[in-house]
């Protein structure tokens, strides 16, 4: 059965009535030509693709392109290797320097998804561990391309394949390009409470002869007799640690030459208790962090006061970690629930 095959109709209802400042669907432009099925993305390192995030600015940036998969970066922090396929989940994620990190693996079914037609559909399964977790989880995604049509974003309005997937962080549409090779909209949500991800800007990278795709090729083109390390260790838990905080401190070291002054951010954090003093909310952590250190060990705690609005006594909320996402915060959370402690993501003061 396919995925929610009038989804178009609530989407623009929904976008009619309360986005009608920032209308993405051109009615005089709803009508196009059909496109050839449109190959799977080729990136290339350098690609930047600048988005408003649900009010955010986000710049995210392809640092390089190997036969791991495409690795980026964001100036929010975040580093992530995903597939070519951009309508999945990042196969290796981290954020809040090495705070979360999240291995995934998925199934030949997603990325069996191109070349894009309408009417296509592809179901995988996908495989997720959070570092320091052993337990794995096993969650279920289906994709299907909706339509063809014009959507203008304040990038320019761009010929796009209207993509409604189904996946365990809930249901998305994404627009995508071929022309920018990326999506252009992504929304999200309900009719109640919805986000939306708009390109701003982008730019292409390097031309495509300059990424790496054949070890021979590269063993030809390569100055020095020494011979590069085995993809294979690429795959090894360590080989990822080592080169997510390789591009941590690349991404430190880019930062300190910007000269656009620095955004304020909306910054979120796990909350793990509530208690009566200062003091009951330190013992707390301490036994917390002691229980948990795999997953606690590279947070630090805070002590927010927080008065109830009815009436009753003030508490100290314990609330570990800085994310830059709510979205980070839930996972984080996620993995906390996993060693029997409770929580819950909230904006910090």
């Amino acid at each position: 059965m396919g995925l929610m095959k009038n989804r178009l109709a609530p989407v623009t209802l929904f976008f009619a009535a309360s986005l009608a400042s920032c209308s993405y669907f051109n009615e005089q432009e709803r009508t196009v030509k059909m496109m050839a099925p449109a190959p799977l993305p080729a990136y290339a390192a350098g690609d930047t693709y600048v988005f408003d995030d649900d009010g955010n600015t986000v710049a995210e940036t392809v640092a390089s392109v190997t036969l791991d998969g495409t690795h980026w970066t964001s100036d929010s922090g975040v580093y992530w290797t995903s597939y070519a396929n951009p309508f999945l989940q990042p196969k290796e994620y981290a954020a809040n320097d090495g705070a979360l990190k999240i291995e995934r693996t998925h199934s030949n079914g997603g990325n069996e998804f191109f070349p894009l037609k309408v009417g296509k559909r592809a179901k995988y399964s996908v495989t997720e561990r959070t570092l320091g977790s052993e337990a794995a989880g096993v969650h279920n995604g289906e994709c299907e391309v909706i339509s063809q049509q014009n959507v203008t974003v304040r990038a320019g309005t761009f010929y796009t394949y209207e993509v409604a997937c189904e996946r365990m962080d809930g249901s998305k549409t994404f627009f995508y390009a071929p022309k920018v090779r990326h999506n252009v909209l992504t929304t999200s949500g309900n009719l109640f409470f919805r986000k939306s991800k708009e390109l701003i800007s982008f730019n292409k990278g390097a031309p495509k002869k300059d990424i790496e795709e054949k070890p021979e090729a590269a063993k030809k083109s390569a100055p020095s007799p020494k011979s590069p390390k085995s993809s294979k260790s690429s795959n090894t838990k360590e080989a990822m640690l080592k080169r997510f905080d390789a591009r941590r401190k690349a991404h430190k070291i880019k930062s300190k030459t910007r000269n656009a002054p620095p955004r304020k951010r909306i910054m979120y954090g796990v909350q793990l208790g509530a208690f009566f003093s200062h003091a009951s909310a330190k013992a707390a952590w301490r036994r917390f962090a002691k229980e948990n250190p795999e997953r606690l060990a590279n947070v630090n705690a805070r002590y927010q006061e927080y008065l109830p609005p009815d009436g009753r006594k003030m508490v100290i909320r314990l609330v570990v970690g800085e994310f830059n996402r709510f979205k980070d915060a839930n996972l984080f959370c996620d993995g906390v629930k996993e060693s029997g402690l409770d929580c819950w993501s909230v904006k910090l003061n």
